[in-house]
């Protein structure tokens, strides 16, 4: 009976206490940017028709890669560049220095940048979205930034620069020699970005007066009155 009842409790112990070996298996969650994965676009998505007008960029990494640029356009072409940046070292980026336009369809692509110079264009690229309006139809008040009222010496080939203006479809940027504005100039249209570089330069010594147009789906906008005065380089 005492044998009997040793083997009872070795079974019982052996049900209680199961032989077996527990092994972690850690989070396979795909990050942006897995040097493991091919060399794609991700976000923002193919189609996104709501997409910020300040959205997150991302891709995975491409073996080498020195730096990636990232390339914006409002033609699948990518004949009208607004915004080219070369110098990214990461494979995400968000779009903080500029504000892209509502309601207007973009399209991007990465290259990966080399060591011997060359290029090699991410999978998939370009890809599209749409920015969303931020519940505006008519632009919000902004104002200019740079060049600042008063301000001398400026470059014959300056980059202007404005607050983005929520609700904004496009802007027009123009430039007179006196503030009424009843023949500007200069006048740079569909910009797609809170900042411009004019296609022609602009002549040395003179004072111009500046001001930016908000088009917008239902009203426009313009920015600050009165006109900020600069005066360019001798």
């Amino acid at each position: 009976m005492a044998r009997a009842a040793r083997i009872a409790l070795g079974s019982l112990a052996a049900l209680l206490v199961p032989a077996c070996t527990l092994t972690y298996v850690p989070d396979q969650t795909v990050v942006p940017g897995n040097p493991g994965l091919p060399f794609v676009l991700l976000l923002p998505l193919d189609g996104e028709l709501q997409a910020s007008a300040s959205p997150q960029f991302a891709w995975n990494a491409y073996p080498g890669a020195m730096a990636y640029q990232l390339e914006i356009s409002t033609a699948s072409d990518f004949s009208k560049v607004v915004w080219d940046d070369p110098t990214l070292t990461i494979t995400s980026t968000f779009l903080t220095q500029v504000q892209l336009t509502n309601f207007t369809t973009f399209y991007w692509r990465i290259n990966a940048l080399l060591s011997g110079g060359g290029k090699v264009l991410a999978g998939g690229s370009p890809f599209q979205f749409r920015t969303q309006g931020g519940g505006f139809t008519i632009p919000v008040p902004f104002a200019t930034q740079y060049p600042q009222n008063g301000l001398v010496g400026v470059t014959l080939s300056p980059q202007f620069a404005w607050q983005p203006s929520n609700g904004a479809t496009s802007y027009r940027v123009e430039l007179d020699t006196v503030p009424t504005f009843q023949a500007p100039v200069i006048v740079e249209a569909n910009v797609h970005i809170n900042r411009a570089t004019l296609s022609t330069p602009l002549v040395p010594g003179m004072q111009y007066f500046w001001r930016v147009l908000a088009t917008g789906q239902l009203g426009n906008r313009y920015s600050d009155v009165p006109a900020a005065l600069f005066q360019t380089i001798p």
